[in-house]
């Protein structure tokens, strides 16, 4: 079993924008077409501070593609009541707080969309835009 890590929300509060995907398996055809997306968008995700978490009710949870401990998908489950069976991804704030939730595959672009309305990335974004000048 390779090293495995730990995964708290609290860890990268105000850093990070962890997008939590909750998925049956590593099996799952949405699990599929999410990270498919991902991969395709990942300059988009990371300048938005992105993170990755990928929760499985049975197989190995990661985190930026490293294992985690397997009681971090039990317990993020618990936390945000996911069933064992579901499929969702959810987008939390760098404040820590649930911002959106889809129960299916979705568009990188409507995440962004939500994440760009977010005031503190409009201050991220104008900050960058004076840092180019």
């Amino acid at each position: 079993m390779p090293d495995t890590t730990t995964f708290t929300l609290a860890d990268h509060r105000w850093t990070y924008r962890p997008l939590l995907i909750f998925a049956p398996s590593d099996t799952s055809s949405p699990l599929a077409a999410q990270h498919e997306r991902l991969d395709r968008e990942l300059d988009g995700v990371r300048d938005r501070d992105m993170i990755v978490v990928t929760l499985l009710n049975s197989g190995t949870s990661t985190y930026d593609g490293t294992p985690l401990h397997a009681d971090t998908a039990a317990r993020l489950r618990a936390q945000f009541e996911i069933a064992p069976n579901a499929f969702r991804v959810l987008l939390i704030g760098k404040d820590g707080t649930e911002k959106r939730r889809y129960d299916r595959a979705t568009n990188l672009e409507a995440i962004f969309e939500v994440i760009d309305a977010m005031p503190m990335r409009q201050r991220e974004m104008h900050r960058d835009s004076t840092d180019a000048e």
